[in-house]
């Protein structure tokens, strides 16, 4: 998340907020966030990956080896099936998985 577009853009969004009239109101509350907003935008990826390892990743996976049509992907189920005993795939559910775990994830369920 050190990505320059991601780090540089709450300054000109603030400066928006405070240009245009209908905004105003609205540019106390991220004047507020912007210190820690980076955190916050990391955890909300983070809990959408933690729901997307099921259905995301895998689709992802299919298509980066190209060892599949995406049209058959989406139509096939037997075949989406298959998407999730690829190797990288498996590398890429252990990590997030046991990341998971660390920052808690599994406590409150």
């Amino acid at each position: 998340m050190e990505d320059p577009i991601m780090a540089s853009g709450m300054a000109p969004f603030i400066e928006l907020l405070g240009k245009v009239p209908e905004f105003n109101n609205y540019k106390p509350y991220f004047e507020k966030i912007k210190a820690n907003y980076l955190q916050r935008v990391r955890d909300i990826i983070e809990e959408h990956h933690f729901f997307s390892i099921s259905t995301t990743l895998p689709f992802i996976w299919a298509l980066k080896i190209k060892a599949f049509e995406i049209e058959d992907l989406i139509k096939q189920k037997e075949l989406r099936a298959k998407f999730y005993s690829l190797g990288g795939f498996i590398e890429d559910v252990t990590r997030m998985l046991d990341r998971f775990d660390r920052l808690g994830y599994f406590e409150e369920l």
